[in-house]
C-alpha cells in the first residue's frame, strides 16, 4: 500500500532505508508484568514455529490467540495451519513479523526505543495489524507518533493515519498542518507534494482556500482545477499523479507571489 517516495530534508529524525534488526529493549519491567517475555524467540519453549523470508520465528500458540482473533481463527478451527508445528508466512518481512509477536508478547511496541525508525517497517507493522485485527497496536503507533510529530516527519506520519485510517492521528495530522501552515508552506516543492498525497487532500483543500485574495478570476480557475476531483474520490492517491500535484501547486504559489507584490506595491 505504501509508495516508496522520499522527503529530502536538511534534518529527518526517521531512517527511510535501514535494513536493521528490530531489537526490541527488554527490561525486568517487562518481564515481570508479562512473564511470557520470557519465551520470547525462544524456540525450545516454543510450540510453533514461523518461517519468514527463510526465518525462524518461534512462538507461543496460546500467547497468539489470546491476543488476536485472526490466530485464534487459525488454530482453533479447521484450518491446514490448526496442527502444524511450523507454518510459512508470505507476503511480509522477518522484521514485520517479529514486531507482530512481541506486541502480542508484551503489549508494546518494539520500535519504541530505537533511535532510528524503519519507515517500511511500520508501513509492513501497520499492514499485519490491519489483517491479524489488532486496533490496539494500530492505536499504539497512533499514540506513538503523535507524540514524535514534526514538520521534518509529516508526510510519513500522515502516510500511516490516512493509509490505515487510524482516526485519532488523522485528527492531530490535520491539527498539526493547521497550526503550522505557514511553516509547511514554505518547504520545497516535493514536500508539498508528498505531503498533499499523504495526507488526502487536507493540505490541498487548505491551499486553495488559504490563495491570498488573488483576482477573482484567477481563484475561480484554481477553484475549477481542484475541487472537481476533491469531490468525486475520497482518497486523493487515485485521482491525482503525483507531477500534476506538483504543478497545482506551483500554480498556486505563482497567484500567490502575484497577488502579496498586488497587495504590497
Amino acid at each position: 500500500m505504501a509508495d516508496d517516495w522520499e522527503v529530502e530534508e536538511e534534518e529527518v529524525a526517521y531512517n527511510w532505508d535501514s535494513e536493521a534488526d528490530v531489537k526490541p529493549k527488554e527490561t525486568k519491567e517487562t518481564n515481570d508484568l508479562f512473564p511470557e517475555m520470557n519465551f520470547f524467540m525462544n524456540e525450545p519453549k516454543s510450540d510453533l514455529i514461523f518461517i519468514v523470508e527463510g526465518r525462524r520465528v518461534p512462538a507461543l500458540r496460546h500467547v497468539l490467540m489470546v491476543g488476536s482473533v485472526y490466530f485464534e481463527a487459525m488454530f482453533s478451527g479447521s484450518f491446514v495451519e490448526t496442527d502444524k508445528k511450523e507454518i510459512e508466512i508470505k507476503d511480509t518481512t522477518y522484521e514485520a513479523f517479529k514486531a507482530i509477536v512481541w506486541y502480542l508478547y508484551s503489549r508494546d511496541l518494539s520500535f519504541k526505543d530505537n533511535e532510528g525508525i524503519d519507515c517500511d517497517l511500520v508501513f509492513d507493522v501497520c499492514k499485519l495489524a490491519d489483517a491479524y485485527g489488532l486496533p490496539r497496536l494500530m492505536k499504539l503507533i497512533g499514540e506513538h507518533f503523535i507524540k514524535r510529530m514534526t514538520t521534518e516527519n509529516l508526510p510519513f506520519i500522515s502516510k500511516i493515519a490516512f493509509n490505515y485510517n487510524i482516526k485519532e492521528l488523522n485528527t492531530k495530522v490535520k491539527e498539526f498542518i493547521d497550526s503550522h501552515y505557514e511553516t509547511i508552506v514554505a518547504k520545497n516543492m516535493d514536500y508539498l507534494t508528498n505531503l498533499v498525497i499523504a495526507s488526502d487532500g487536507h493540505l490541498l483543500a487548505k491551499l486553495v482556500a488559504k490563495a491570498r485574495r488573488p483576482p477573482l478570476d484567477r481563484i475561480f480557475h484554481v477553484r475549477e482545477l481542484f475541487w472537481p476531483s476533491i469531490m468525486k474520490t475520497t482518497s486523493l492517491s487515485d485521482s491525482f499523479k503525483k507531477h500534476d500535484i506538483s504543478g497545482y501547486l506551483m500554480s498556486l504559489t505563482c497567484f500567490g507571489c502575484k497577488s502579496d507584490h498586488q497587495i504590497n506595491g
